[in-house]
């Protein structure tokens, strides 16, 4: 299939490998969560997009660390639908729910066009996430699809700027585009 603006000879370059994935182990899980960071946050004239920089490899080892494992955070009940201004309160662990965006948006395509994420077209992919961060999008556990949509956007955007020590912002591509 097409891969909206990925160029086919360019493509080889976005082969995931398990090149220090340390939480997600199904690699078109890994896969759909890189080409949707790559709708977030694309290539374009001023540089390269989430792909390039690697930006899943950082999504995935911070599931892995603290962040994914709530350190630090309270995470007894209960749990209520907090006022907008709270955020999200849930028993699920930030890990998880990016585990299940990942499963959810191959299923969306499965479901839709027959496909994985990873290989549909940049419209198709925008259409899955747009209804994922509209909350349309409903996973089996029952949580929310928008959660896991916000998760994905900041985690992307702080793979593509973070240090290069997290396995994000692949050879400080990121920063270079910022001057």
């Amino acid at each position: 299939g097409s891969h909206g603006h990925i160029s086919a000879s360019a493509n080889n370059a976005y082969v995931i490998r398990n090149r220090g994935l340390m939480f997600i182990s199904n690699l078109s899980e890994a896969k759909a969560l890189a080409y949707a960071a790559e709708r977030i946050f694309p290539a374009d004239k001023n540089g390269p997009g989430a792909l390039e920089l690697g930006v899943v490899y950082f999504i995935d080892n911070q599931c892995a660390g603290g962040w994914g494992n709530h350190a630090r955070e309270y995470m007894q009940g209960s749990f209520k639908e907090g006022v907008p201004g709270q955020g999200y309160q849930s028993p699920v662990y930030r890990k998880d729910v990016i585990k299940q965006g990942a499963r959810a948006l191959n299923l969306e395509a499965q479901k839709r066009h027959n496909n994985d994420f990873a290989s549909l077209t940049g419209s198709q992919q925008d259409e899955i996430l747009k209804d994922m961060e509209s909350g349309k999008v409903i996973f089996e556990s029952g949580v929310s699809s928008k959660y896991f949509f916000n998760l994905l956007k900041t985690l992307t955007i702080a793979g593509v700027f973070s240090d290069p020590i997290y396995n994000g912002n692949k050879d400080m591509a990121g920063w270079k585009m910022k001057r």
